[in-house]
């Protein structure tokens, strides 16, 4: 269950990074998203009484809506994704709007201020799955590959496992990450990493099929190869195997009270295409939303957001509690 010996994991590389120079940040540990939204493209997350989510399919500018009332504001142009929200700040991967063509700003991680909106570069660069845990930034480098750490303030930025572009998630101190790297099957398997870096360990003998695992409810959810078409679920030391859903999907997100996912091949069971929402034990499973073309499920402050091929790459929500979905405001170009 150790890795391959051809195979560099973590060399625990540490090295300097361009940012906005030297200042003062408050504690932030515990988290900034759940994982289950990180994993999908991490456009919504909750803090303090309202969803911060972005206005655009994939990555956007961020808004934040009141769970009270709905209303939204703008809090920051640009194109960004992998939200999280901690201690006053919030914290997003992408571009800054320069205020000329898209995609012409500084593109990298950044953090910003919800009191006074002072936008500061924690490291430049191309980067995915940015995920606040304890007053560390963990990244995969989407331009060289990697799973690094770094510091919210740009300092101690740290190779974890080299040469990954894939899916990770973190829990019970651990990191878990999904890789064909350390097999010479080539199949995709998930291993457990220590925060800090070192030998990745296998957590179990499935492999993985039909793309990324998802985390919730101290439960990791997958397909496996050998068996495509029920939905697993093992807890986070990859014991107690069980079933948890009979049908095959690729976009589902593990929230506080359910488990949201879209169907896409409609069965006898159900058959429209469309958002299906059931409790974590699997029960009550009705159909949320009739649609089509449906991925990137995020659930926060009571609304579920998604993203469908929509010609102006408009974000859909709606309410947790059933209703019609709207799409949401959008900053001017």
């Amino acid at each position: 269950d150790s890795t391959d010996s051809n195979v560099s994991t973590a060399s625990n590389e540490t090295t300097t990074t361009k940012n906005d120079g030297d200042y003062k940040l408050p504690d932030f540990s515990g988290t900034g998203n759940t994982s289950s939204n990180i994993i999908n493209d991490g456009i919504a997350a909750e803090y303090e009484g309202y969803a911060y989510h972005s206005d655009k399919m994939m990555a956007g500018s961020i808004w934040r809506t009141s769970i009270s009332t709905g209303e939204s504001e703008l809090i920051v142009k640009g194109t960004y994704h992998s939200i999280n929200v901690n201690n006053g700040y919030l914290f997003m991967a992408g571009y800054e709007d320069d205020g000329e063509e898209l995609f012409s700003g500084r593109e990298g991680m950044f953090l910003m201020s919800l009191e006074d909106q002072e936008i500061k570069l924690i490291k430049e660069g191309d980067y995915n799955y940015m995920t606040l845990y304890n007053n560390w930034m963990y990244y995969i480098d989407d331009m060289d590959g990697g799973l690094y750490r770094i510091r919210p303030d740009g300092s101690e930025d740290t190779l974890l496992f080299e040469g990954t572009y894939d899916v990770f998630a973190i829990a019970n101190d651990l990191i878990y990450i999904q890789t064909y790297l350390l097999d010479s099957d080539d199949y995709d398997y998930i291993y457990t990493l220590p925060l800090e870096g070192g030998t990745p360990k296998k957590l179990m003998e499935d492999s993985i099929w039909g793309g990324n695992f998802h985390m919730g409810d101290d439960y990791i959810y997958y397909l496996t190869r050998e068996n495509s078409s029920d939905y697993y679920k093992v807890d986070l030391y990859g014991n107690n195997k069980t079933s948890s859903f009979d049908f095959n999907t690729s976009y589902i997100n593990v929230s506080e009270n359910y488990i949201y996912y879209y169907l896409s091949n409609g069965n006898d069971e159900m058959p429209e295409k469309g958002v299906y929402r059931m409790n974590r034990d699997g029960s009550n499973n009705q159909l949320f939303y009739a649609g089509s073309d449906i991925f990137s499920i995020n659930v926060a402050g009571g609304y579920v957001f998604w993203h469908t091929n929509d010609d102006q790459r408009r974000l859909t929500m709606m309410s947790e509690e059933g209703g019609e979905p709207i799409y949401a405001t959008q900053a001017l170009e």
